[in-house]
């Protein structure tokens, strides 16, 4: 069983980047974790469309057609932390192969993108920056398996 963070782009916040550190250090005791971090296309238009299009196609090249893919997703289900950890027990640890999380880029993913994913998922109802959500969902991701293993970080 593995899991991936796939994301467009670099982290811009110092601070941020050493918490996702930490959180992916952390991750790695009970999962097989990396992060794939694939650069910006280089695109000159400022269209959106064309933007999310070029991004997609990257962020789908690099899915297999037998992974989990769980997109976040402002529409997706919103979970709390007790749910988050019993979907992380079903739907990752019971799936076996490789799980990967996808933030997609400023202005969303292709509709083949939405369509390709297993699970569609929120955060929340606030707007996040991608740095932040890529920590917020990694610190998510270790309370879920610390519950799970009965590990007394929840409280």
């Amino acid at each position: 069983m593995k899991v991936e963070l796939l994301v467009i782009g670099k982290v811009k916040q110092g601070f941020v980047n050493e918490g996702i550190a930490e959180y992916e250090k952390r991750i790695k005791h009970f999962v097989k974790f990396k992060i794939n971090r694939l650069p910006s296309p280089k695109i000159k238009s400022k269209d959106e469309i064309q933007i999310v299009n070029a991004e997609s196609l990257k962020l789908l090249s690099q899915i297999d057609k037998q992974d989990n893919l769980i997109l976040l997703e402002i529409g997706g289900k919103s979970y709390n932390t007790l749910q988050f950890s019993k979907f992380i027990d079903k739907n990752i640890n019971g799936f076996g192969g490789k799980t990967i999380f996808l933030i997609g880029g400023a202005y969303g993913v292709s509709d083949e993108l939405k369509k390709r994913a297993n699970h569609k998922i929120s955060m929340s109802e606030f707007t996040f920056t991608h740095d932040m959500a890529q920590l917020i969902l990694l610190e998510q991701l270790y309370r879920g398996y610390t519950v799970l293993n009965k590990i007394p970080y929840h409280h």
